[in-house]
């Protein structure tokens, strides 16, 4: 029985559309208005701990739940 020729799985590029990936975050023009908003969501849930990063692509500040070692690539 011949052997069947399966080409090798190739994993697609899809270039960049040129969007932040902080596009769909919220954003807070100060980092004091986002400890704030950190503070209320963590108030809400008692397990939550939040961080609070100056994003380079919007110059804004979000809200993230990652490590510092982890955040290292978004700041």
């Amino acid at each position: 029985m011949p052997r069947r020729h399966t080409p090798p799985k190739v994993s697609r590029y899809r270039p960049s559309s040129g969007v932040a990936t902080c596009e769909s975050k919220r954003r807070f023009p100060t980092e004091k208005q986002a400890e704030q908003a950190a503070e209320v969501q963590m108030l809400t849930d008692m397990q939550l701990e939040l961080k609070v990063y100056h994003c380079l692509h919007c110059h804004k500040w979000h809200l993230t739940n990652r490590t510092q070692a982890k955040n290292a690539g978004y700041m």
